[in-house]
């Protein structure tokens, strides 16, 4: 874990969706006890497949919806559900999400000026008129769209998809945040234009100073762009370490499944198969269990705790095979760091 502060923090989250119709009701675990934390400038990935749980995870940091249990953390403060409008502004003022869909994510019947504008005048950060304008031209240019000012006056559907990401990049940086949340920000994008897309938010992290939570389902698009890389599956971190330890000595199985299907083609590695389904809230066992090639009995009788590796301070796992007394390393139990 970094040895700085975190910023944002996840303390043991979970979230519990209830379907309820005229015959049945059923429960669906998206999260389970998630712990992650990020420091200020930090850039964490989060990876898993479609279904694991990383969306759910963005929205929560993103506060369009609430946690069903355990707490989040801003700025050395837990963040209230029951929070008024102003706190609630203030905190997606300093935490701004950029979505996946850049043909979505933008009202068609709206201008370039007015999606870039509207959070400056939200949050009352420049005065209508002139000076309004020339900061929305700015940010154009800060993302890449030259000049500015040709690209105020276009709507969506006359700019390409990479240029309407941008639109949304823009629109995320106008407020000044703190974190940004990029939900697989590249997925929707052309190939050649993804590379483009990272190394543009890897740029406004150095110039911005901001921090991130960069959600991806390929391993290689994650060491690009991540100092530390945290896999999820069925709502559960199963492995967490610095990009670099990550890729050089995954432990969980799982892991190393998504390693094995990461291409060298950044941000378009694929996933390791389709939309995975609820999981039963009944089962007591490790969620990897039905796909694990190394699964024991207790895999199916237990959940693995997430344990620190002894020799490498940073890194997590949850496996019970990791702690399997015949194992040549040893773990310890233990919460977070942070």
């Amino acid at each position: 874990m970094s040895s700085s502060p975190p910023l944002i923090e996840l303390r043991n989250v979970s979230k519990v969706f209830v379907n309820r119709s005229l015959r049945q009701r059923s429960v669906v675990y998206a999260l389970r006890e998630v712990s992650l934390t990020i420091a200020r400038g930090e850039v964490l990935a989060l990876v898993g497949e479609s279904g694991s749980g990383k969306s759910t995870t963005a929205q929560l940091l993103a506060r369009l919806t609430h946690p069903s249990g355990g707490e989040i953390w801003f700025d050395g403060r837990a963040i209230n559900r029951q929070a008024g409008a102003r706190e609630l502004r203030q905190y997606r003022r300093r935490v701004q999400m950029i979505f996946q869909d850049p043909f979505s994510s933008l009202n068609a019947v709206h201008t370039v000026g007015y999606h870039v504008g509207r959070p400056l005048a939200i949050h009352r950060l420049v005065p209508p008129g002139r000076a309004l304008a020339a900061q929305v031209e700015t940010l154009l240019e800060t993302v890449g769209l030259h000049p500015g000012r040709e690209f105020v006056s276009k709507f969506p559907h006359q700019l390409s998809g990479g240029q309407r990401q941008r639109v949304g990049i823009a629109r995320a940086l106008a407020p000044n945040p703190d974190v940004l949340i990029a939900d697989e920000p590249t997925s929707m994008l052309d190939v050649s234009l993804r590379l483009d897309v990272m190394n543009l938010l890897l740029d406004l992290r150095t110039t911005r100073k901001v921090s991130m939570l960069y959600i991806t389902h390929d391993l290689s698009g994650a060491n690009y762009m991540a100092d530390r890389i945290a896999v999820m599956y069925r709502g559960t971190i199963m492995e967490e370490a610095p990009a670099d330890v990550l890729m050089k000595d995954p432990v969980h199985p799982y892991t190393r499944l998504l390693l094995d299907a990461s291409t060298a083609d950044f941000g378009n590695g694929p996933s390791v198969a389709g939309p995975l389904g609820a999981l039963d809230p009944s089962s007591p066992g490790c969620p990897f269990y039905p796909r694990c090639p190394s699964r024991m009995p207790v895999c199916s009788e237990t959940r693995p705790v997430s344990a620190w590796i002894a020799d490498e301070a940073e890194h997590r796992v949850s496996c019970h095979r990791y702690h399997d007394a015949e194992s040549p390393k040893t773990g310890r139990d233990a919460q977070p760091k942070v």
